[in-house]
């Protein structure tokens, strides 16, 4: 990452906080800044949300088998973590509450078995259990289970934190203005923009940075491929398809397609990534009642598997619940399998997905920096994204088993493609321009990221921009972009520490010497 990124926003973040501590708002208020994690606990919480673990085997750190019936309540105020959680344990249905750590010591360290409104936690959830012990006490005396999760993670860790964007969940509504909140609203307005830009602009070269991880070993076209893939997940099933990207790699799944066209090109792709996904119905429920067209596109997509089974068939995913749950039909993982072969099958030449794009991505950059230039450029971004086949059998399919729409749908849509082309395209330029050196083309990226319209908000956007700005003008005028939007993320992670329930953990609040 370039020095004078990352020193404008620690820069910046300096200057918010003498000016900050020096306010009539901060004074008295001091918090030590605790620790960073090696994984944020969100990310933990999440993972248990999601059920990221294998389909069976989970066991307690005592031994006694375990079955997650409902991970519970996402709780959005104060106490456990989790509500009205559902359990077997050692085959004994056990409902109640569900507090998670990423150390199993956080327990003590955050005095759980002195506070009474954890009474009602009937299992105590860790990413690592760091101190070996097999159970952990409550207020009233009785002792509850601990499980181990990083001992059961499907997939591993590292695929978790490639994907899993603990933005996505719930945050707490409850939290009120954050104690930064009188500063935000009274500082001269140009530097709080100064800093939330920089800001975003630090939580794009984060987004490189993980790219770069990810490309060792790998090519472009593969990095292209990934990043699609998991853009077209969503919450939990992002690491199912970041998984699947890896199991069926962009280069084998044309290597495949070799000597098909059009349709059939697509179709055979779709056939490899059901079958490794594990969402192709098995033979013998072929005698449901599907209707002609479907038992029509199975036949020829289990001939397409017929050919590469043996090929991929060490690296089949085993059936899961996990790539439907709390998914909207229009976004069902077959149907967004589809979009990705299609947009592969079209893109590609030979086994080169990314030259082919970047080329055609070259044909549209303007040649002029002007605002009207970069909204007919991202226009057409949008347009090389989006994929619309009416012929294909999901443009009009949820599932299998479902009727026909009745009208052809996009296999990745408009606002899909915007996501895509901010997460995932400009840090990738980014992340080429600097590998091959050429300053003009990451100049240009940085102005694409400049001029990017906002998103939809999530979770964290209306959270932080409460936090800050509450119902003061600041929270919509300052807020007109989607770097602004990404430099309240930036401020949450850097300053907050991640923290939702209340200001302790606070970096402007913390003292110098406790940070350094």
């Amino acid at each position: 990452m370039p020095d004078s990124v990352e020193s404008e926003f620690l820069a910046l973040r300096e200057t918010v906080r003498a000016r900050f501590v020096g306010s009539a708002a901060a004074e008295g208020e001091r918090a030590a800044a605790p620790a960073r994690e090696r994984v944020p606990e969100r990310l933990a919480q999440a993972i248990w949300f999601e059920r990221l673990f294998r389909a069976d085997g989970l066991k307690t750190a005592s031994g006694k088998p375990l079955q997650i019936l409902d991970p519970g309540r996402w709780n959005e105020g104060p106490g456990p973590d989790f509500l009205a959680a559902e359990i077997s344990l050692d085959g004994r249905a056990v409902k109640g509450d569900v507090e998670v750590h990423v150390e199993a010591s956080d327990w003590r360290r955050h005095g759980h078995e002195r506070d009474f409104a954890y009474n009602t936690v009937a299992l105590h959830v860790c990413l690592w259990n760091d101190d070996g012990r097999a159970d952990d006490e409550l207020h009233n005396g009785q002792r509850i289970e601990r499980f181990e999760m990083g001992a059961h993670l499907f997939p591993d860790l590292d695929a978790i934190r490639q994907t899993l964007s603990p933005e996505d969940y719930p945050y707490d509504s409850q939290a009120g203005l954050g104690r930064c909140h009188d500063y935000f609203v009274a500082e001269d307005e140009s530097l709080v923009r100064r800093f939330l830009r920089a800001g975003g602009r630090e939580r794009m070269e984060g987004k490189t940075r993980r790219l770069a991880d990810q490309l060792v070993g790998e090519n472009f076209g593969q990095l292209l491929y990934q990043a699609l893939m998991t853009a077209m997940g969503f919450k939990g099933n992002k690491a199912l398809f970041f998984l699947l990207s890896k199991r069926a790699p962009a280069e084998e799944l044309l290597d495949q397609a070799r000597g098909f066209d059009g349709r059939e090109r697509a179709e055979r792709m779709e056939a490899i990534l059901l079958h490794v996904a594990g969402l192709a119905p098995k033979d013998d429920s072929l005698a449901r009642d599907y209707d002609p067209p479907t038992l029509e596109y199975l036949n020829r997509v289990n001939r397409h598997w017929a050919d590469a089974a043996g090929y991929f068939a060490d690296r089949l995913i085993p059936p899961t619940r996990r790539w439907q749950a709390n998914v909207r039909p229009v976004n069902f993982p077959a149907r967004r399998l589809a979009g990705i072969a299609h947009f592969v099958a079209n893109t590609a030449r030979g086994l080169d997905l990314f030259t082919p794009f970047l080329e055609r991505l070259r044909l549209i950059m303007p040649g002029d920096p002007g605002a009207r230039s970069m909204r007919a450029f991202r226009k057409a971004v949008e347009q090389l994204l989006t994929v619309d086949a009416p012929e294909d059998y999901w443009a009009q399919r949820y599932t299998f088993e479902a009727k026909p729409a009745g009208r052809p749908m996009s296999l990745i849509g408009a606002s899909r493609a915007d996501s895509i082309a901010f997460n995932s395209l400009i840090p990738l330029l980014l992340l080429y321009a600097r590998k091959r050196g050429e300053r003009a083309l990451e100049e240009f990226a940085w102005r694409w990221f400049e001029g990017f319209p906002q998103l939809e908000s999530n979770n964290v956007v209306r959270f932080m921009r409460y936090r800050l700005f509450g119902d003061d003008a600041r929270g919509k005028s300052l807020l007109d972009s989607e770097p602004m939007q990404q430099g309240l993320f930036q401020v949450f992670h850097s300053c907050c520490n991640n923290r939702e329930r209340d200001c302790e953990a606070c970096y402007f609040l913390a003292d110098k010497r406790e940070r350094t």
